[in-house]
């Protein structure tokens, strides 16, 4: 797939919802290795979705340029969304690690009965 239109293409695309614009679609979205997505239909604040999509990067150093312009790593939303995951996996990982250490030092015998 070309990164830039020839002048000739230009207005030449079919419709957004034309069968090739779809086919097109679904080849795109069928390379990743991990393709996961979820609706979190949220009380106040409607249906949002939330999309991981991995796999082997195939995209020209232009265009990773030119995407990274128009969607920056840096935004609000991306830091808040990663401090509330960063904030689960640690409160998770704490409450393991502490359940654990609870478990073996019973088992140890250097806690008494609760």
């Amino acid at each position: 797939m070309s990164d830039v239109l020839d002048k000739n293409e230009i207005g030449t695309a079919p419709p957004a919802n034309s069968p090739e614009i779809d086919q097109s679609r679904d080849e795109t979205w069928a390379g990743h290795a991990v393709n996961l997505r979820i609706t979190l239909p949220l009380p106040i604040m409607g249906k949002h979705y939330l999309v991981l999509l991995a796999g082997k990067e195939q995209r020209s150093p232009k265009r990773l340029e030119a995407e990274r312009r128009r969607h920056p790593i840096i935004t609000y939303g991306n830091i808040t969304v990663l401090a509330l995951t960063g904030t689960v996996i640690g409160l998770t990982a704490f409450s393991l690690l502490q359940s654990a250490a609870i478990i073996i030092l019973n088992q140890s015998g250097a806690i008494g009965s609760l």
